[in-house]
């Protein structure tokens, strides 16, 4: 176990360290640089488990991250534990002169529609709930109460139950942003950080419903 940990330290750090490059060539420094790449390292990590089971299935390859899908999730939860933390206190504690930590903010979306940051902040708030609830069965006894089976099926469903709020965070709090192209290339001339996250998350969600998609089919033909 505690090699998985190491590895997963050591590949949390490499990808820390890319993403804040590229945070930084997006948005610059500033002391809301942490909280951001801390909301990147989470979605990434989470992410990465998630999709293991379909790349696997897809390609052949990349078995060994099968092994390490419960620590890159674990990991996931921790950097959203740092996220909400220090969002929590640029709410609450900091007077933010940012318009993301004000709840009364309303977030244009398409066609004219506007989203309260209070529901993006809900949306948020629930994953991480729901996360925390994963970390939680991942403790021996409940795989022996709950059985394999139901285990990685509660895993999975509200795992990417999670994942899908967080996409809907990050749409709700950045589309403005990812639809201004020329505003965001003026201040950066670089692809808006979570609109990349946002599209890595798609796909994520496309790959799990074609390998849902499989598995069904092969249901099928084995009951025929």
């Amino acid at each position: 176990m505690a090699k998985f940990w190491i590895k997963t330290i050591i590949i949390s750090i490499g990808l820390a360290f890319f993403f804040g490059v590229l945070i930084f060539l997006d948005r610059g420094f500033d002391i809301y640089f942490f909280n951001r790449l801390f909301a990147s390292m989470a979605f990434i990590m989470v992410g990465i488990s998630l999709v293991s089971a379909s790349l696997v299935f897809f390609t052949n390859k990349f078995h060994i991250l099968l092994s390490y899908r419960m620590y890159f999730g674990l990991m996931g939860f921790f950097f959203a534990i740092l996220h909400a933390s220090s969002s929590l206190a640029f709410y609450f504690l900091f007077n933010s002169d940012k318009i993301f930590y004000e709840f009364d903010k309303m977030w244009p979306i398409i066609g004219g529609l506007s989203i309260s940051n209070t529901f993006a902040y809900t949306l948020g708030e629930t994953a991480l709930i729901m996360f925390l609830f994963m970390a939680i069965i991942t403790m021996k006894r409940f795989v022996v109460k709950l059985g394999g089976v139901l285990w990685r099926e509660l895993l999975r469903v509200v795992g990417y139950i999670a994942f899908s709020f967080v996409l809907l965070h990050f749409f709700i709090k950045d589309f403005h942003i990812w639809t201004n192209i020329d505003e965001w290339a003026s201040k950066s001339n670089f692809i808006p950080t979570n609109l990349i996250l946002f599209l890595f998350g798609i796909v994520i969600i496309i790959l799990r419903v074609a390998l849902q998609r499989e598995l069904n089919k092969k249901k099928k033909v084995q009951t025929t």
